[in-house]
């Protein structure tokens, strides 16, 4: 038997080996700045694009829509372009890194700029408010949105969503589906597809201009 402590002896051979797989694994670790910096470019080009849009659209039609209403038009053209013909060499795990970056900074921000003390006065009624909010979105997640979904882990994803949509905003949905992906280690992939469509990209597309339209056109 070997002695316990002794210190075990390797060939040349297989240290040569260890040496080999180290070298060959820093410049996969080193080499991600590169999508990174792709996607970091491509999302700032389309965001500068998209304020453009927004701005034409605003002097153009005399509507105002939201800053972010352009740049989501132009990712969605793009992003669809892309796809085909291969423009730009877009990493997935570069853009989820970027999201996930920008989500936490964003909903930072949020809870940062929070007045609660200029609401003093209404606390008795935002909570009961709150608190009748809570129980229905529950129930109605519960009973009536989870069977009609499937009763599976997208639609308990999805459900997780929409949970998060109906008491905050879209951010508020994908940290939400994101935390229950991570506490499951499996990614709802329908459900990270389906979600941000519908509650940012269809509600902004089609339900921020129609709002602001009939707003503008009672004046």
């Amino acid at each position: 038997m070997r002695a316990r402590g002794k210190p075990r002896r390797t060939s040349p051979h297989h240290d040569q080996i260890l040496l080999s797989k180290r070298e060959s694994a820093e410049p996969e670790r080193g080499a991600f700045y590169r999508p990174l910096l792709n996607a970091f470019v491509t999302i700032g080009v389309i965001m500068v694009f998209g304020t453009l849009l927004g701005e034409w659209f605003s002097d153009t039609t005399g509507f105002s829509l939201p800053g972010y209403v352009g740049a989501m038009v132009v990712a969605v053209v793009f992003r669809n372009i892309n796809d085909h013909v291969k423009l730009v060499d877009l990493d997935d795990a570069a853009v989820g890194l970027i999201s996930k970056f920008t989500l936490g900074f964003f909903l930072t921000m949020a809870m940062m700029s929070l007045q609660i003390w200029d609401l003093a006065a209404l606390a008795l009624p935002l909570l009961a408010l709150l608190a009748v909010q809570v129980i229905f979105i529950i129930l109605f997640t519960l009973f009536v949105v989870f069977p009609l979904l499937g009763r599976n882990y997208d639609a308990a994803t999805m459900v997780a969503g929409m949970l998060g949509h109906g008491l905050g905003g879209t951010p508020n949905a994908m940290a939400n589906m994101d935390a229950l992906n991570q506490r499951f280690e499996v990614r709802s992939e329908r459900a990270f597809l389906i979600v941000p469509l519908a509650g940012a990209v269809l509600i902004d597309i089609v339900a921020l201009p129609w709002i602001v339209f009939c707003m503008n056109w009672g004046r």
